[in-house]
């Protein structure tokens, strides 16, 4: 059967007849029991959630009548640029985002000056316009958190001197970035379109040789319409969406990481939070602004915008332009991964990270189908590498998916080495070997050592840190692999708390609750177990894409090129490492599987071109758009009501204000009400004060100084051990230089150690009280001579 056939035809409205049909009856499904379990009408009719909603419309109807107004290109924009800025600025983000817009565009340029120096020698262009700008950042952000590390050798490390460093470094960098550009060494394109090889593209086999324009007007510019406002509703939110553990170690960097000389100082924290590595927090420090969280947030916003940006990237190279402006708007409409950008955690630029190395596989891949020049394609395996290796700072518990996504793309790079040739013309084969020839060796080994040197300085300097401190130059869940080889941790350290939830479910019961679990994931996350993915669901989008990609790889396979072999192989990988994480721990989260959300939207996102518009121009995109609005609907109420700390509603409107939302007075109001005021001042007075909290977080660690908790101690990656014995807890106060301990009396009387703690050591004069505010309490600590 053709594929311009009336009978195929029929089959491509007959399957978006039954994507809508299907879409519309799980998206109530889902919708009925979610709702019915989380009393989630409650949360959808407050009027926070409803002006939300209301405002979010009228938003993107503002967008689109941008769009019909004015058609030129350049106009368009800037009315979208005006409509942003007004709109940050009622929510109070309008400096945060912009500030940390420059931070990030100082970074690419950082990057691109030390980069440029290789790509000069390698004689094509080292990557698309779209992945070397993200090469530049990740580059760019190695280095500065390489320079950060080495002032922190030299106990340099005060935020008065990382934000003079910063503008100095920045300025230099601006300087340099512009010399460089007047005399020609690197503008965005350094090499001539003559030195590229034209052999073709996706874009070019589906418009042909008629260069007929790239973008249907129409339908892409309600498309940047729907994710320009899923996206400012992440940022909307952004201020008082503070997520549990943003609060306990992400915006505390000042306290608990560099408390003013530098990163490597011992502070006496115990538990394996403040010991992973850092670096996120490193890269934004100078972000680190004390009236607001908001900057080091919006840099997280950033990111979800460069992830949405790189997804549109692989897809338009496996597909076109019009089916990766499709993936984009399936991405800002998953709350798994779009919740996640108003987190000062990691999951968001480990994500980054990952599909860069995706898009890097893809990209060397096709420039081996293509017979480019050889230096390009082992740039993209170096880049590769060295992505996987920088994702240990920053997530070092993605090794699993990073480890499966590294082992694939060495299945492929060896797959595409015996079998690209069987494809190629001798002509091209000649080609390739005339190439060879001006391949300069010595200068490819420069450009590559530009690339993994910032890789492996920043790795060893940041782990550096955590063996300087517990022993290990890793620790989570890589503890256990150090004890077995006979390696002891520092004290006060043990890392030997509860890091497994597995389940000890088996045989039949074992099997239900998969299915359950698969149910949960997919369709409705309710139960007990399910609760944090509800918070970061994919949604029944995730299941609609993958039966539509699983149809239509079937009927189109023929069709199917090496990089959509290889999506299609790292995403069927994927799924089947997340059944295992299902099938092995309790209490499941959805950021999770970001990864495996990311990678079916790109491979459904291809597979559909494949089927539905192969040599057309995406008019069939547009049925399958409309035929996914209920799902769409459905996961945008989702995101309305779901964030990981469980607020609602926008950051209240403002209009005159300093362009940022002041954190600092709103946590002193807090303070005032709890009448905690006295003892906030106190401590704020010393920054570099220890502090053992006795109180629940995160409210009890809210005091401007190093402060930790009891929970800290006690709990998970803690050592429960220091408060066993009174001696041994006194011990440890001694070793660490505590001052101050901080009692909240709710605390105390539901931890009956705790209660005892503080009663023995007020009766032995350990503790004397200080300040008394109600239930609250702080006592200076009396050490012992």
């Amino acid at each position: 059967m053709h594929i311009y056939s009336k009978k195929y035809t029929f089959l491509k409205i007959l399957m978006i007849f039954l994507l809508f049909v299907s879409g519309l009856f799980l998206a109530y499904i889902s919708a009925d029991e979610v709702i019915r379990y989380y009393y989630l009408h409650e949360k959808i009719f407050l009027p926070e959630t409803l002006n939300m909603m209301a405002e979010s419309g009228i938003l993107f109807l503002v967008l689109l009548l941008c769009s019909c107004i004015f058609r030129k290109t350049s106009a368009r924009y800037t009315m979208y640029a005006a409509v942003v800025s007004v709109f940050l600025w009622l929510h109070r983000a309008f400096l945060p985002v912009l500030v940390s817009g420059v931070f990030i565009i100082c970074l690419i340029m950082l990057g691109e000056i030390v980069l440029s120096g290789g790509r000069r020698f390698i004689g094509i262009r080292a990557s698309d316009d779209i992945l070397r700008i993200l090469h530049d950042f990740i580059s760019g952000a190695l280095i500065y958190i390489t320079s950060i590390c080495l002032l922190s050798l030299f106990k340099i490390g005060s935020m008065r001197d990382i934000y003079i460093y910063t503008v100095c470094l920045f300025l230099c960098v601006l300087f340099i970035y512009i010399l460089l550009n007047k005399t020609g060494s690197i503008p965005l394109r350094i090499i001539d379109d003559k030195d590229t090889d034209k052999s073709g593209t996706a874009e070019d086999e589906y418009i042909g040789k008629k260069k007929k324009p790239v973008l249907p007007k129409v339908f892409d510019t309600f498309l940047v319409c729907l994710i320009l406002t899923m996206l400012l509703l992440q940022a909307g939110r952004l201020n008082i969406a503070i997520d549990y553990d943003s609060l306990h170690y992400g915006l505390r960097t000042p306290y608990i990481l560099n408390n003013g000389l530098g990163i490597y100082e011992k502070l006496g924290l115990v538990n394996d939070v403040y010991y992973y590595p850092k670096g996120l927090e490193i890269l934004t420090m100078p972000l680190n602004i004390p009236v607001s969280y908001g900057f080091i947030l919006a840099f997280s916003w950033w990111t979800l915008v460069a992830v949405i940006v790189v997804i549109y990237d692989i897809v338009k190279k496996l597909a076109n332009p019009y089916y990766a402006f499709f993936a984009a708007a399936l991405t800002a409409f998953v709350p798994g991964i779009t919740n996640m950008g108003v987190s000062a955690k990691t999951d968001i630029i480990t994500l980054l990270i990952q599909l860069v190395f995706v898009d890097d596989v893809i990209s060397c891949i096709k420039k081996r189908e293509e017979a480019s020049n050889k230096s390009a394609v082992i740039k993209h395996l170096v880049w590769a590498f060295s992505l996987i290796v920088s994702s240990l700072i920053f997530k070092p518990t993605s090794v699993v998916f990073s480890g499966l996504l590294f082992i694939t793309g060495l299945i492929f790079a060896v797959y595409i080495k015996f079998n690209s040739r069987k494809n190629i013309k001798t002509s091209t084969l000649n080609n390739i070997e005339n190439k060879k020839k001006t391949y300069k060796k010595k200068s490819n080994i420069k450009s590559n050592l530009s690339i993994i040197l910032p890789a492996f300085s920043s790795l060893i300097l940041v782990t550096l840190r955590t063996f300087i401190m517990t022993g290990y130059p890793i620790t989570s869940a890589y503890s256990i692999f150090w004890r077995k080889l006979g390696i002891s941790a520092y004290y006060p350290f043990s890392f030997e708390g509860h890091y497994c939830t597995g389940t000890n479910t088996d045989g039949f019961y074992e099997k239900i609750n998969i299915a359950q679990r698969l149910r949960g994931l997919f369709i409705s996350p309710v139960g007990e177990d399910m609760i944090h993915v509800f918070i970061a669901f994919g949604g029944v989008l995730m299941l609609i894409l993958i039966v539509l990609g699983f149809i239509c790889g079937i009927i189109s396979h023929k069709r199917l090129d090496a990089p959509a072999l290889y999506i299609n192989f790292v995403c069927i990988v994927l799924l089947l490492a997340s059944l295992f994480i299902l099938e092995i721990i309790y209490q499941v989260d959805g950021n999770y599987f970001m990864l495996v959300y990311a990678l079916i939207i790109i491979a459904a996102s291809n597979l559909a071109c494949a089927f539905f518009d192969t040599s057309k121009f995406g008019q069939f995109r547009t049925g399958i758009t409309v035929s996914l609005l209920p799902v769409f609907t459905w996961a945008f109420v989702v995101t309305c009501v779901t964030n990981w700390a469980g607020a609602y509603g926008f950051t209240p409107i403002s209009f005159m204000h300093l362009g940022f939302y002041n954190h600092y007075n709103a946590e002193y109001k807090e303070m005032e009400e709890a009448g905690l005021v006295r003892i906030f001042d106190y401590l704020n007075k010393y920054p570099r004060a220890r502090v053992v909290s006795m109180a629940y977080q995160p409210e009890g660690l809210c005091f401007k100084c190093c402060i930790q908790s009891y929970t800290d101690i006690v709990g998970s990656g803690g050592n429960s051990r220091l408060v066993h014995k009174l001696y041994k807890f006194k011990d440890y106060l001694d070793f660490v230089g505590v001052e101050y301990v901080y009692t909240n009396r709710v605390f105390l009387d539901e931890h009956e150690r705790a209660s005892d703690i503080e009663e023995y050591m007020v009766e032995d004069g350990s503790l004397i009280p200080l300040i008394r505010a109600g239930d609250n309490t702080l006592y200076r600590y009396e050490r012992k001579e």
